[in-house]
């Protein structure tokens, strides 16, 4: 994918060695978008959080993240519900950093999350924001 300065953006899955770069991307929100996607302030990650972020098993619980050079410009993610139904419901967030965001992102987030293994029954989304909850 190409960044909106025109520099390629490169997606690849999360892993634990991610944390520091993690912690900086979440410092570097602005309040709006760090609300918009946690629903409430959430001003820094906490050791757990950020335990639980950046180790995944690829499975029920999957993420990627979205890399201009060395920097961390978005993290997409699913959380399997088994509790939800049938088992086959997952919350699906896509955050993107404030200087990244309305650059043509959406078409590309959309396609992502088709890829993911879910059923489309219903999509509840906030307004320009970067989470939706999938079921």
């Amino acid at each position: 994918m190409l960044a909106s300065d025109g520099g390629v953006v490169h997606l690849r899955p999360i892993v634990p060695e991610d944390a520091d770069k993690i912690v900086e991307f979440h410092g570097k929100l602005s309040e709006r978008t760090r609300y918009l996607r946690y629903f409430g302030p959430y001003p820094t990650i906490s050791k757990r959080d950020l335990f639980n972020f950046t180790v995944v098993d690829h499975r029920k619980r999957v993420a990627f993240v979205a890399m201009l050079g060395d920097e961390i410009i978005a993290v997409g993610r699913y959380e399997g519900l088994s509790s939800e139904g049938d088992g086959l419901s997952a919350e699906v967030a896509f955050t993107v950093s404030d200087s990244h965001q309305g650059a043509g992102w959406d078409p590309s987030c959309s396609s992502i999350s088709r890829e993911l293994p879910r059923r489309t029954d219903s999509v509840a989304s906030l307004p320009r924001s970067s989470q939706r909850t999938v079921t």
